[in-house]
């Protein structure tokens, strides 16, 4: 299926209630998707490519198309991340190379936190450099709305955070 089609489909799923506690990584301060991809690849072997999120909490579906030396690298197949999967999210690919992520649910909150989105396995047709980019990107928020989402540079070590504790047992208490 599409980007708009998953878009619809997540807007619609009803899963029930959510847990009223549940865990969810804390927000990043912005939106942004980056990629980790080799300078360098050996002719007939597999390869890695992880799209990095960090994620405010506003985006609820994610569609980007990665570009490529065709003569270099061939994509093979998608997989969920960590954050996708940890978030009630789906990761679906529709064409070589295309990643749609959405959060399954009108009623779940919006991806958060920093992480693995999705995996893009490739193979080296060829040595060299497979230059691997984003080529195009979109983001929906809850009301399927376009939400600004920046294509950063390549990533970097991501930093652990924590979210406050909630319900938060000394909040009120009179000491």
């Amino acid at each position: 299926i599409a980007f708009e089609e998953l878009m619809i489909f997540s807007l619609n799923f009803n899963r029930g209630p959510a847990p009223q506690f549940a865990s969810v990584p804390a927000a990043a301060d912005r939106d942004e998707l980056t990629l980790e991809a080799p300078a360098s690849v050996q002719a007939g072997q597999p390869f890695s490519v992880l799209l990095n999120l960090k994620a405010a909490g506003d985006l609820h579906g994610i569609s980007a198309q990665l570009g490529w030396d065709a003569a270099v690298a061939q994509p093979l197949s998608v997989e969920t991340g960590a954050l996708a999967d940890a978030q009630d999210g789906m990761v679906l690919s529709g064409n070589p190379g295309k990643v749609d992520a959405a959060v399954m649910g009108a009623d779940r909150p919006g991806l958060s936190g920093d992480g693995v989105l999705a995996t893009v396995h490739f193979r080296a047709s060829a040595a060299g450099n497979p230059t691997i980019r984003i080529a195009s990107l979109e983001a929906r928020d809850r009301a399927n709305r376009k939400v600004e989402l920046s294509a950063g540079g390549p990533g970097t070590a991501l930093p652990t955070a924590f979210a406050p504790v909630s319900p938060n047992p000394f909040e009120g208490d009179a000491m």
